[in-house]
């Protein structure tokens, strides 16, 4: 099975493209492409569990107590990967590949988790 991420609204879209010029592979979305525009955070998550994607973040302030609550609810959740806006594009997508590459040993790791890139 191969990762799946939904980037949210104010996921840095140069980080994405980034990604997609390492390894054209990712099958990664974001919430623009899925018709989830200024969607609240709850249920960008939901739509994220009910697709198995990993959302993909810089908020820290809203999404992460949001994705902790889901997970101390026992809600299903694919992951939730934090990106701080600071770090560079390059360092962000070669990080994001790394985790791309370790495949299903990334996926058991992030799931039901908030993961700190």
């Amino acid at each position: 099975m191969s990762l799946s991420f939904l980037a949210d609204e104010d996921f840095r879209h140069a980080i994405v493209r980034a990604v997609l010029r390492l390894d054209p592979v990712p099958d990664i979305l974001t919430v623009q492409q899925v018709g989830l525009i200024q969607t609240p955070d709850d249920e960008i998550l939901t739509w994220a569990a009910a697709a198995g994607r990993i959302v993909l973040s810089h908020d820290t302030h809203t999404m992460r107590p949001l994705a902790e609550r889901r997970i101390a609810e026992g809600q299903p959740m694919a992951g939730l990967v934090l990106v701080p806006q600071s770090l560079a594009i390059g360092t962000a997508a070669a990080r994001l590949g790394a985790l791309i590459q370790a495949g299903d040993e990334a996926l058991e790791d992030l799931a039901g988790q908030v993961h700190f890139l």
